[in-house]
């Protein structure tokens, strides 16, 4: 029956239930199917209405009916959607604080590579220096080597010469007795 009535009165849905009515007297037209018969109402329709004039307007309260569940289930739908878009508005916000405490993480970790590194300069410097100065020593010693065989070299040169010294003073005493 429902769609009988939208086919018929297809332009007239368009504008609203109300305009779903015929302007003509329901009670003296002529009501077909789609099939060219006259209207035939059924048990639910007969539990309804009396008359073909009641059998329209129960179809239209049947459309507005219907009407006002698909708004119903649109609005429901357009309120899960904006639940949704709270929900996905809250997840990226999450998201983008999370993003900026990783950003802050690897600034810091940064940081600390930084510091890692002139720690490391550092150390590397002291290990240069320090092999410098072990150098140093090892040539310091090698010199204190040369001098001390020097110095022992030179206090044989004296003995020596001490010991041909005094041999001359005997020699020149034995000779002067």
């Amino acid at each position: 029956m429902m769609l009988n009535i939208c086919q018929k009165f297809g332009d007239e849905l368009t504008g609203g239930p109300a305009a779903s009515i015929p302007r003509t007297d329901p009670a003296v037209a002529e009501w077909k199917q789609a099939d060219g018969g006259a209207l035939v109402r059924g048990r639910g329709e007969r539990a309804e209405s009396s008359s073909p004039a009641m059998s329209a307007m129960m179809d239209v309260l049947k459309l507005f009916s219907q009407r006002e569940d698909t708004y119903a289930q649109v609005m429901v739908a357009v309120r899960q959607a904006q639940e949704m878009q709270q929900k996905a508005e809250k997840r990226a916000r999450k998201f983008c604080k999370q993003a900026r405490l990783l950003e802050q993480t690897q600034k810091d970790s940064n940081d600390w590579e930084d510091i890692a590194e002139y720690r490391r300069q550092q150390w590397v410097k002291a290990i240069r220096e320090r092999d410098h100065m072990q150098d140093q020593m090892s040539q310091l010693a090698r010199e204190r080597e040369t001098v001390q065989e020097r110095l022992v070299q030179i206090t044989r040169e004296r003995d020596t010469a001490l010991r041909v010294s005094e041999n001359r003073h005997r020699a020149w005493e034995m000779h002067r007795i």
